[in-house]
């Protein structure tokens, strides 16, 4: 199997990096006002603060974060 130039790999991380402090941002912002809250409740807060923070997240990833978010009871 032949492996990739590193090259390729190299331009893309910096719109990586971008992208997860974007979702980390959203996420994190979510946590801290929307912990515990009902599933409605945290799906719209996070689909807003992905609109905000100018990404789009798969829809599984989402799902994911929103039910943590929302069982979250500490």
């Amino acid at each position: 199997m032949e492996m990739a130039s590193d090259g390729r790999y190299g331009d893309a991380v910096p719109q990586i990096r971008d992208h997860l402090e974007r979702y980390q941002r959203a996420l994190d912002g979510v946590k801290f006002s929307h912990r515990g809250r009902p599933i409605d409740e945290v799906r719209r807060a996070l689909a807003s603060a992905f609109q905000a923070e100018g990404i789009e997240v798969w829809k599984e990833v989402a799902e994911d974060a929103v039910r943590l978010i929302s069982e979250d009871r500490e």
